[in-house]
């Protein structure tokens, strides 16, 4: 069942040949040492990351369009407004969302793999944002260059965009299938 999820939810490039064979999926690789301390779960934390995807998605729209409009103090101040939402986000899901999922599987299984594989994707892009978001709210008005920001903006934000994306379809339903009660 992993196999099937793991192989419609994350795109195939980015799949190790270890993580499509049968024997990653098999019954007898399973482990009690790792089970779910149902306690945890949170029928919430997945509405609310999604929530805060929305928000954060919503900012990058408005800094978009500040920055079309070269209204460079405001998009400085939505800038700003992202990095705290981002910085909030990020520690939600390091702290809460990819610890549980890290305490829930196996060590050595394909699913930690994936999830670790995220979250290292996730730290690095919010590393880039906070550098970009920091480069150019320290950036006097008249020295930003509006085409090259938007341009770099644009590219970030797709790249934002697809790692929502990912984490909605892969990370939100496995926290699902492992804590939630049946």
């Amino acid at each position: 069942m992993f196999k099937q999820f793991i192989t419609k939810t994350i795109p195939h490039e980015k799949l190790s040949p270890a993580m499509l064979t049968d024997r990653a999926f098999s019954a007898d690789q399973t482990s009690t040492k790792h089970l779910p301390i149902f306690d945890d779960y949170n029928p919430d934390l997945i509405e609310n990351l999604t929530k805060e995807h929305k928000e954060l998605l919503k900012t990058c729209f408005i800094i978009e369009h500040l920055a079309s409009e070269q209204e460079w103090e405001k998009t400085q101040a939505a800038m700003q407004s992202l990095s705290h939402l981002l910085n909030r986000h990020v520690d939600k899901e390091n702290h809460i969302l990819f610890q549980l999922l890290e305490d829930a599987l196996e060590d050595d299984s394909q699913e930690i793999e994936m999830v670790q594989y995220i979250r290292r994707d996730l730290n690095q892009l919010s590393i880039n944002l906070r550098n970009f978001i920091h480069q150019y709210c320290n950036m006097p008005h008249d020295a930003i260059n509006g085409s090259q920001f938007c341009k770099e903006f644009a590219l970030m934000l797709r790249y934002v965009e697809r790692r929502i994306e990912l984490e909605e379809s892969a990370l939100y339903p496995l926290y699902e299938i492992l804590y939630k009660k049946t």
